[in-house]
């Protein structure tokens, strides 16, 4: 089922940061913040939809060189 709306949170990997323990980049889209976590415990505790977005990552994802972003609505 493709969205219109935009994702509150876009969720993408960053090999770039593996060595610093924190290679997932989670970006809230009501906030602009982008935070380097190393799981995503926070948004497992609530009915949420995921939709994997090929081409559709935003700028700061992309020039850590993500193609795919996890489109997270909650």
């Amino acid at each position: 089922m493709k969205s219109t709306l935009n994702p509150d949170f876009y969720v993408w990997y960053c090999k770039c940061r593996k060595a610093c323990g924190t290679p997932i980049g989670v970006m809230n889209m009501k906030t602009n913040e982008v935070k380097w976590v190393k799981s995503l415990p926070m948004m497992l505790r609530r009915p949420l939809r995921i939709e994997m977005m090929f081409g559709k990552a935003p700028p700061v994802a992309r020039s850590s060189g993500a193609t795919t972003a996890l489109g997270v609505w909650l």
